[in-house]
């Protein structure tokens, strides 16, 4: 017979009020409410979770608390070691619960709220950003503490991320990839230092949304093993710095999250912009390659000197929004140029979707505006961000040989990055409606004509009814609405005849979803057609989130991991 573990009395004589695990009364006779396990009285609500209490029986109900994997959650706590792929394979399959935000608590539970210490909890499942927040109204002693905790936790990581030195920096990445799991995963990004940027720069990436909550906590909890190389030194709503050892700065920007960043994203119209470089003897050099040497400004400020480099017009229209949200950050980034010039920093950005094209936009007006910042020290790392300019930027970056410095990493399935890419699709939809339209039109007219009375001036109709035909065939109205530009600086319309509106530069990743896949390449046409036919019948948003860029790459880097 078994007895309940609160009264020790036998269940059918079992005088529990309260639920064990949430202190709810119990408005019924707990009969057949004991957890199987612990044989504790709990509510309906705790009890919604089935495990296996013996190995030969079917599974039985447990409480909540029962149902954490405790051994699993045990291992998966490690900070570093090498990546375990059965482990990793295991605790993705798993009902992963969730993890106090407490870094001393550190209690597993299926409850919004830790039962210990009545702090929220977040998400333990891997590649899940660890937001920490409060789903319900958060009390004001809630939410002190957890400020409490932030400001300790962004004290504590400070003291010890200024203690790391280049050799601890290393020892962490060759315990978590013994065999250069990291480098042999991507191997068209670079040295080691390139992907260690890469890697970090996907936390910073996720990071850069949690700027209203609990920034320090989310990255003291991150499951990125090298996660605890990075610092916070500044965080806003614009945009998220961390440090890493070796005088390396992070600067991330957040993607579409609130009103403000959606307004940005859907200004669909397109810009001029106009750049002139030229060295000081006052002459291009032969091969069009500009040296740290070449002086950068704004054509309209030195009208006497030509606009061109090499026969190449510098002047290149991008993405309303995305160039202006870019523009208002450029002098908030003087401070870190000026690090970067004069102490010897290295500066990465990066950012997802919006943030990624803000990021791009940004390194590109500093390696522009800054002659005398060395370009090997400035690199830019995008997860699924949109195109942001046309052929004429993606000529001048070339030309310039800027393509190494920046790396787009673009999911198989993501369907943002291609949504400038649709130009020719639209086009071809709008042709085909307007042909339809005319055939429409005829069939009216014909008809109209074959019954109409002698009151109706058939001439004239027929007359007007062919003016209308004709603009319908030469696609006025709709079919050239989507060739307006926004006219800035007089600016003219882009010509719906000279191709595609948005082009490709830089080096493109594109990664499958379970990470087997891999292609690179730093041919401009070649990243563009991709986009445009790769999984485009199932490319989806759910694709685009961070949690599932953290599943493709890291997937590729276990997967790489073992076959080699």
């Amino acid at each position: 017979m078994c007895t309940c573990t609160c009264c020790n009395k036998a269940i059918q004589y079992c005088c529990c009020r309260t639920c064990s695990r949430c202190s709810k009364p119990l408005n019924r006779l707990p009969r057949g409410r004991h957890c199987k396990r612990c044989w504790r009285s709990v509510c309906s609500a705790c009890t919604t979770r089935c495990r296996y209490v013996n190995m030969l029986g079917p599974p039985e109900v447990v409480c909540d608390g029962c149902a954490v994997p405790h051994s699993i959650a045990f291992l998966n706590e490690r900070k570093r070691g090498t990546p375990l792929w059965g482990l990793y394979v295991l605790w993705g399959a798993t009902d992963a619960p969730a993890v106090c935000v407490t870094p001393s608590c550190g209690t597993y539970a299926y409850t919004t709220l830790c039962r210990a210490c009545g702090l929220p909890t977040v998400s333990s499942r891997a590649h899940v950003t660890r937001s920490v927040h409060d789903t319900r109204k958060p009390s004001p002693q809630v939410t002190d503490e957890l400020r409490f905790l932030d400001v300790r936790e962004y004290h504590d990581r400070e003291a010890v991320v200024n203690g790391y030195s280049s050799a601890d920096v290393e020892e962490t990445f060759r315990s978590c990839f013994p065999r250069g799991e990291d480098v042999a995963a991507f191997p068209h990004i670079g040295s080691a230092c390139e992907v260690r940027n890469l890697l970090m720069s996907l936390v910073a990436a996720g990071l850069a949304y949690e700027y209203n909550r609990a920034p320090s906590l989310t990255l003291s909890l991150s499951d990125f093993p090298f996660a605890c190389l990075l610092k916070l030194v500044r965080y806003n709503r614009h945009y998220t710095v961390l440090e890493a050892p070796g005088k390396v700065k992070f600067i991330s920007f957040p993607g579409t999250h609130n009103p403000e960043t959606v307004a940005v994203s859907l200004r669909l119209s397109h810009v001029k912009r106009q750049r002139w470089f030229f060295h000081k003897e006052g002459e291009a050099g032969a091969s069009g390659c500009a040296s740290s040497t070449d002086v950068i400004g704004d054509c309209n400020s030195r009208p006497g000197l030509h606009q061109q480099v090499g026969g190449l017009p510098l002047h290149y229209r991008v993405h309303a929004g995305f160039i202006r949200e870019a523009e208002n950050l450029v002098p908030q980034m003087e401070e870190f140029v000026g690090e970067a010039i004069h102490r010897g920093y290295r500066l990465v950005f990066s950012g997802h979707s919006l943030g990624g094209a803000v990021a791009t936009l940004v390194a590109l007006q500093l390696l522009q505006t800054h002659p005398d910042l060395a370009r090997d020290r400035v690199r830019c790392f995008t997860f699924g961000a949109p195109l942001v300019g046309d052929r004429q930027l993606t000529e001048l970056v070339q030309r310039f040989g800027l393509t190494p410095n920046f790396h787009h990493i673009v999911h198989q399935l993501d369907i943002v990055p291609r949504l400038l890419c649709t130009y020719e699709w639209l086009r071809g939809c709008v042709d085909e409606l307007a042909g339809r339209a005319t055939l429409l039109f005829s069939s009216v007219k014909s008809w109209v004509g074959r019954f109409s009375n002698g009151e109706v001036d058939e001439g004239g109709h027929s007359e007007e009814a062919d003016t209308i035909e004709s603009r319908i065939r030469n696609g006025e109205g709709a079919a050239n609405a989507e060739s307006r530009v926004e006219v800035e600086d007089g600016d003219e319309p882009h010509s719906s005849a000279s191709g595609p509106r948005y082009a490709c530069f830089g080096n493109y990743h594109f990664l499958s979803d379970d990470g087997t896949k891999f292609f690179s390449t730093d041919n401009p046409e070649a990243a563009y057609q991709t986009l445009r036919g790769s999984g485009n019948e199932k490319a989806a948003v759910r694709s685009h989130r961070v949690f599932a860029y953290n599943r493709a790459i890291f997937l590729r880097v276990y997967t790489n991991g073992r076959s080699t």
